[in-house]
Formats: structure tokens, C-alpha cells, sequence
């Protein structure tokens, strides 16, 4: 992977003559759109895609989402999901898009597919495909056991929250004016978001995790910033169409990850496995899938997109988030 020296870009004559000099690789440039930009995955994505060489041009519908992404080196463009002829255009005007953009409401399906149909359309004519990274996820699968990992070319059987996402994903693949590869996160993990976090928090407050999944439920993790890595790595190769999984471990049993984050902070962390709250309909119950166990085959992944994570136990992961 190429990377940028002294931070900035390798670009025109002078940057070929610099990096020649330092004895390092010139920097492929890259135009990149990127929507979501501003929540967890965006941010360490955005960062890892300018230490690349690249050129982000991030979607920003806030103030406060802007000042995040001016502050990584990005360049804001307004506008909303939810309004995709506001930014469409410059978006395919890019040679890339990556897709991490959600809205989490109700209507996110039917916003999500109009969006990429918004896009669909405005591809056409372009001299080549766009690229698109599209952002799938494990809940997009079925329950799986370590005896029958799953595989990306497993059928869906998404949480119903997510349904019109495969239908996005098969519309998307099939179209002409794009070249499409999508990666499915496993719950990804950072300082701020994510299992390991909202472990450690509910341990130093001294208060039980409460969660759908049991001890024995199995989780596929991935820690941010090799998620990150992922995206820039995918972004980067040439055979561009892949479906590939997202994960530094590929399933985890829940009662693993309490006692790594108990015996780290020397707690005494308990679960609690609570029931289905009855007055959430199962397509607004997002927390659901966290009552999913699933065990991943992951060697396809690292094999096709040349992609190794750095945090695959339950004791790197943890250390990596808690940052100790």
C-alpha cells in the first residue's frame, strides 16, 4: 500500500521526484467520495484513505459533522442521503464511492435504495465505471456455528431492519455503469463505540451488560482501524469486484469477551440476557442482532483482497480499544 510522505501528495512531477529520492513508492491519486464520513467506521476510514494518497471528499448534512471531517484533512461537500440529487453528481465525478452512509430511522431501506438508484442513474455515460465500496454486514446472514461457518456466498437471511439492503446489493452488482464490491463488517470495535467499549463502560460503572446475546452467543468483532485498512486495501485493487467479510475474529463467545475485559480492568463484570421488548415492531428492533450468534469463514477475505487483520483475540482487541 502506498503512502503519502511528510503528508502530502505525491502528485505531478515533483511528487515522483520526491518519492523517488525517499526511496518511496509514488502515490497512486485518488478522487474519493465518501458518504458517513463523520460516524466510526468514516472517520477511520477517511483517515486511512488521505494517508493513502487519496483525496476524500466526505458528505456532511451538519455543521458538527463538517468540523470532524475538515479537522481529518477532508473535503466537505453538503447534503443529505435523503436528498441524493443534491450530490449525486459530484459523487460519480469521482473515480470512487464509499458507501458508510445510514440513516437508522424507519424509512433507512427505502432511503438507502434510492440513493444508489440516484447514483445508478447518474453513472451513465461515464467513460468507466465508478467504483463503489458499498457497506453491507453480518446481520445481513443468518445464525452460524463454528461447524458450519458462514461464507459471503451464503444465502441472506438479514434481521428485518435490513431486508431491502440485499435488494440494494443484488441491483447494485448487476449494473453496468458500476463496478461494485462490498464488505460485510463484523461489530467493529473502537475507544468510543462498539462491544468492548460498552463492556468496559457497564464493568466501571459497576452495573450488569445488558445485551440479547447469552454467554455461549458467538460475535464476529473487527477493531476500527483494521476495518479502516480494509476499505483502503479493497479500494486499491485491481480485480475490483469482491463480496468479501470484515473481521479480526471471526466469533467470538460473548462469555470470552467478558472475562478479557474483566481480567484487563480487574472487574467483576456480569451479563444479563434480556427478552424482546414487545413494544418494538421486529423492523425497528435493531438490537436484535446482538442475539445473532454467527462464526465466520474469513480466509476467503484475507486471501482475495490481500487483507490481514492486526487484532484477531479477544485479549488484542480489547487492549486495542481500552488502548492500554
Amino acid at each position: 500500500m502506498h503512502r503519502v510522505w511528510a503528508g502530502t501528495f505525491c502528485t505531478g512531477l515533483a511528487g515522483r521526484l520526491l518519492a523517488l529520492h525517499s526511496g518511496k513508492s509514488f502515490c497512486h491519486y485518488m478522487e474519493v467520495f465518501l458518504t458517513g464520513g463523520s460516524g466510526t467506521i468514516g472517520q477511520a476510514v477517511v483517515s486511512h484513505l488521505l494517508e493513502d494518497g487519496c483525496k476524500v471528499i466526505a458528505l456532511s448534512r451538519s455543521e458538527q459533522s463538517a468540523d470532524k471531517l475538515r479537522h481529518l484533512g477532508a473535503t466537505v461537500f453538503p447534503g443529505d442521503l435523503t436528498c441524493p440529487e443534491e450530490w449525486t453528481q459530484r459523487a460519480v465525478s469521482c473515480e470512487a464511492l464509499v458507501h458508510l452512509g445510514a440513516t437508522f430511522a424507519p424509512d433507512m431501506g427505502a432511503v438507502d435504495r434510492a440513493a444508489m438508484f440516484a447514483i445508478r442513474k447518474a453513472a451513465r455515460g461515464k467513460a468507466r465505471p465508478l467504483k463503489i465500496i458499498y457497506t453491507g454486514g453480518i446481520w445481513l446472514y443468518p445464525a452460524a456455528s463454528d461447524r458450519y461457518p458462514l461464507k459471503e456466498t451464503t444465502a441472506h437471511a438479514p434481521l428485518p431492519p435490513f431486508a431491502q439492503m440485499s435488494e440494494t446489493i443484488r441491483s447494485l452488482i448487476t449494473s453496468v455503469e458500476l463496478q461494485v464490491s462490498v464488505i460485510h463488517p463484523a461489530l467493529v470495535c473502537s475507544a468510543e463505540t462498539g462491544p468492548v467499549a460498552d463492556l468496559a463502560n457497564a464493568a466501571l460503572a459497576g452495573s450488569p451488560f445488558k445485551t440479547r446475546a447469552t454467554l455461549q452467543t458467538c460475535w464476529p468483532l473487527v477493531e476500527v482501524s483494521d476495518l479502516a485498512r480494509l476499505y483502503s486495501t479493497v479500494l486499491r485493487r485491481q480485480g475490483f469486484r469482491l463480496n468479501v467479510f470484515g473481521a479480526g475474529h471471526p466469533g467470538l463467545p460473548v462469555g470470552e469477551l467478558v472475562d478479557a475485559v474483566n481480567q484487563e480492568l480487574e472487574t467483576d463484570l456480569i451479563l444479563q440476557t434480556e427478552a424482546a421488548p414487545e413494544d418494538i415492531p421486529p423492523t425497528a428492533d435493531w438490537m436484535a442482532g446482538y442475539g445473532r450468534s454467527q462464526v465466520l469463514n474469513t480466509e476467503r477475505s484475507e486471501k482475495l483482497s490481500g487483507w490481514s487483520p492486526e487484532h484477531k483475540t479477544a485479549e488484542t482487541l480489547v487492549r486495542a480499544v481500552l488502548q492500554v
